[in-house]
């Protein structure tokens, strides 16, 4: 055993330096601080005081002007009330005075779209519309009062005195828009009763002897803050300032809401706090970026440590192992499960060149092996990153002198500009996978053995049948002989004639027994091309021993000079498992149905030229719940079967490099075929390396 390299020496670490005080940290910087934040306090509580005081003169501008408007507005209210009260209880015994009356007030009162006069109980006696180019309210729809309208009749005929409805909205043509109507009863008791119809929306359209500042906008809301009218602004936005004032009439709820839009307002109110303000900003935004700078670096400087404590929590969490090398070729980083496979530590391995302690000769030359191949790759115009990636099995050698066999991989280590600065080697350990492997080697050898030892078994009983007959041959060929010899004188025709007898039945029980001892002998696989037509004649006689069992015949059917290259005692253990699965299968069927078919002809495919093998049987075939784990070891339908037959079948098969498939015959039975090669892979005829020792399949 090679003995590992000495560890080459490293350099001493260098100390460690310890990073200067930052700037942010010192006296000064705290002083500028403090500074800065005692101007910007002081000049944040002026403009904020002074923003205070702007909001405060502006929402006392809206209460005013809300006041002002809806006292306005009430006046224009209160003069149609006035006439309609005075005139009122003259329009029942002159119907031409109330149209002329309210024509006039139609005229100058541009809010109003319609006066009636219905009587008490709200039948419609006489109506004056508005004059174009206001909307006329079509006649039918007034024929009747509304809800709103007939609510408010009711109050005004009950209290007598006038009231007003509640909004409500009316569709004229294709548009519509809010409506409030006024009840107004005359002085006659059980007299007529005056209705003016109004539309809030001219309330506000209408032009106002007070002049509207631009940054005000008027609406009529509900008590509920619903909105019935509404005046067209120029899209300025608002300012979240607003005043209400209520109408106040009787019956109705309706508010006048003045809400402030938004103006190029100054941030500052005199030119002195702009100034401080403007160098507080700019010491502001200095202190900003420089505080942002610093929380960068932070952020920037916390994000590498936990990358690094990541990416080492990962490393040391890996159970491969991972050795990176730099520029030069040299150990730059390995992980806890590289020193714990190798033994060395990390304090040994790192600064360290090729070749590694743990190298073998066998492993430099699987390395230099796998260059060359990444090599040629490459210059084959192909992808040598995927040809790296596919990485190369070796052994390496622990410090306590232990294989190590490895999968290895290799990758290059780029830095930030996409050049190679390294590169990084990961080592996966095989040794539980080669414990796995072996240990299945062996068990299925053992499958093998007791298989065959099964097989044996159920042949025990019809073998010795088998060996009588040859014996008894024997027997009477010898008996003849000494007749013959007793005769005077001797005749040695027959005699000889007795003695070939003698030995072609002697050599037919020797060839039972041969055949009997070569499918239980433990060898070597050895693959050679050989004629598949002997070797089924060769088991002939314990195929008819199996067929006469049952009762069944058997068909063969192979043409001369049909080669295959295989393992000639493995292809017998196949056939003779898959011709005794054929005839007892065939067991429950009539005499005379009972034929099992053994034939062979050409194949081929992308593989080349083949073989294909079929035993065909007529039983009652394999049950389709059963198909699916046809294959699988130790599963059996037989009440003594071991279920292992068909699994060392395919097993054998595929060991080949065939396949093992299962078909339902058309007509009831069951065909199973598989292909052999004519010859050894690129036409040689050489017989292939043992496999394992025991012949078995892995």
């Amino acid at each position: 055993m090679a003995e590992a390299t000495p560890a080459l020496p490293i350099e001493p670490p260098l100390p460690r330096i310890e990073p200067a005080t930052p700037l942010w940290r010192s006296s000064t910087a705290r002083a500028l601080v403090a500074i800065a934040l005692l101007v910007a306090a002081t000049v944040g509580t002026a403009v904020w005081l002074s923003v205070l005081d702007e909001r405060r003169q502006a929402q006392d501008r809206l209460t005013r002007q809300a006041h002002q408007v809806a006292l306005q507005l009430r006046g224009r209210l209160v003069e149609t009330e006035q006439l309609m009260l005075l005139e009122g209880s003259t329009y029942a015994r002159s119907a031409p005075r109330f149209r002329r009356d309210m024509e006039e007030l139609l005229a100058v009162n541009p809010a109003l779209l319609r006066v009636e006069l219905r009587a008490r109980d709200g039948a419609l006696l006489a109506a004056v519309d508005a004059p174009p180019p206001r909307p006329s309210l079509p006649g039918e729809s007034r024929a009747s009062l509304g809800f709103e309208g007939r609510s408010a009749f009711e109050t005004a005929s009950k209290l007598n005195r006038l009231t007003y409805s509640q909004p409500y909205f009316a569709k004229l043509g294709e548009t519509g828009f809010d409506l409030l109507e006024l009840v107004v009863p005359t002085g006659e008791i059980d007299g007529p009763m005056l209705v003016a119809i109004y539309a809030p929306q001219r309330l506000l359209d209408h032009p106002t002897p007070i002049e509207q500042p631009s940054d005000q906008l008027y609406s009529l809301v509900e008590a509920d803050g619903t909105v019935v009218a509404r005046q067209a602004s120029l899209g300025q936005a608002r300012s979240g300032l607003f005043a209400v004032a209520p109408l106040a009439r009787s019956g109705n709820t309706l508010q006048l809401r003045v809400d402030g839009l938004e103006r190029g307002a100054s941030i500052v109110p005199n030119l002195m706090t702009g100034l401080v303000a403007a160098t507080s900003v700019g010491l502001g935004i200095a202190m900003f970026f420089l505080v942002q700078d610093v929380r960068r670096r932070e952020r920037i400087e916390r994000a590498l440590r936990d990358q690094v404590q990541f990416r080492r929590a990962v490393e040391e969490a890996m159970l491969h192992a991972l050795i990176v090398y730099g520029p030069d070729d040299r150990v730059v980083h390995v992980n806890d499960a590289a020193c714990r496979l190798s033994g060395w530590s990390r304090e040994e391995l790192v600064g360290l060149g090729s070749p590694m302690p743990f190298n073998t000769p066998g492993s430099l030359r699987d390395t230099a092996a796998f260059i060359e191949r990444v090599e040629r790759a490459v210059a084959a115009g192909g992808d040598g990153a995927a040809e790296a990636a596919r990485g190369f099995e070796t052994v390496y050698r622990s410090r306590s002198g232990e294989d190590l066999p490895m999968m290895v991989y290799e990758t290059p280590v780029l830095d930030a500009d996409g050049r190679k600065a390294g590169r990084m080697m990961l080592g996966v350990d095989l040794r539980e996978q080669k414990r796995v492997e072996e240990l299945a080697r062996r068990q299925h050898e053992a499958l093998q053995a007791r298989s065959r030892l099964a097989t044996l078994g159920e042949m025990a009983s019809t073998l010795s049948h088998e060996l009588n007959q040859p014996l008894a041959a024997v027997t009477s060929y010898a008996t003849a002989c000494e007749n013959l010899m007793d005769g005077q004188p001797p005749r040695t025709e027959p005699i000889r004639q007795a003695l070939r007898g003698i030995k072609t039945q002697a050599e037919r029980a020797g060839q039972v027994i041969r055949s009997v001892q070569a499918f239980l002998k433990r060898r070597a696989i050895e693959r050679a091309e050989f004629d598949l037509d002997p070797l089924v004649r060769g088991l002939e006689p314990l195929l008819r021993m199996q067929a006469a069992r049952t009762g069944a015949r058997i068909e063969i059917d192979v043409p001369p000079d049909t080669r295959v290259y295989a393992d000639r005692i493995m292809i017998e253990q196949v056939l003779l498992n898959l011709t005794r699965n054929g005839f007892e299968a065939m067991a429950d069927v009539p005499a005379h149905d009972r034929v099992l078919e053994l034939s062979a002809s050409a194949a081929g495919d992308e593989r080349g030229e083949r073989v294909e093998v079929r035993v065909v049987d007529r039983g009652r075939g394999i049950p389709p719940e059963v198909v699916p784990q046809l294959f699988t070891p130790f599963f059996t339908t037989k009440r003594e079967g071991m279920g292992l037959g068909l699994s060392l079948c395919r097993s054998v098969i595929e060991q080949h490099g065939g396949r093992l498939v299962y078909r339902q015959r058309p007509n009831g039975g069951t065909i199973f075929e598989f292909n052999l090669p004519r010859r050894a892979e690129g036409g040689s005829t050489a017989a292939a390396p043992a496999a394992h020792p025991t012949g078995v399949p892995e």
